[in-house]
């Protein structure tokens, strides 16, 4: 091996094998949920999640590319340029960070199943917002169908889409 063999394996990206679950839940046609935003798919394909519980993780390794001020969505983005948007609830932006506490920040490296919030769902509900968490590729990704039927349950970190 020459020398510039070796700079080229150094280049190489690692690729992204497996999107994980970023909740506890049921799988949900992204075209479903209550928003036209995320339904027609203006910010890209994806799934969506009714949570039963209220730890959200990252659904791959990456770094935190952008982290809402008020916890209720995510952006990361994989070392091979896969980017996912994960975005907690409909209009929850409107609490302003009630029931959400962050665990990352922006520019901080994350894997698959590292926690990135913790939501209270009872305050989403009260407050008579829907906690559906979508499960957004921006970017850097061909094939969103999740390999799971819609409808299945799941728990957080178990694997939604598998690449090879």
């Amino acid at each position: 091996m020459g020398l510039f063999d070796f700079i080229k394996k150094k280049e190489e990206k690692t690729p992204t094998k497996n999107i994980v679950a970023c909740a506890s839940g049921t799988l949900v046609d992204i075209t479903m949920v209550e928003d036209p935003t995320f339904a027609e798919k203006m910010m890209g394909d994806g799934y969506a999640i009714a949570p039963s519980e209220g730890t959200v993780v990252s659904p791959i390794d990456g770094e935190i590319a952008v982290a809402f001020p008020t916890g209720h969505a995510f952006g990361i983005k994989s070392e091979d340029g896969l980017e996912v948007l994960i975005h907690i609830g409909i209009d929850t932006v409107g609490l302003n960070g009630k029931g959400f506490t962050a665990k990352v920040q922006t520019g901080q490296k994350v894997h698959a199943g590292d926690v990135l919030v913790k939501v209270d769902l009872n305050a989403i509900q009260t407050a008579g917002l829907d906690s559906t968490i979508m499960n957004i590729f921006t970017a850097g990704f061909d094939s969103t169908t999740a390999d799971l039927p819609y409808g299945s349950s799941l728990k957080a970190g178990d694997t939604v889409i598998a690449r090879d």
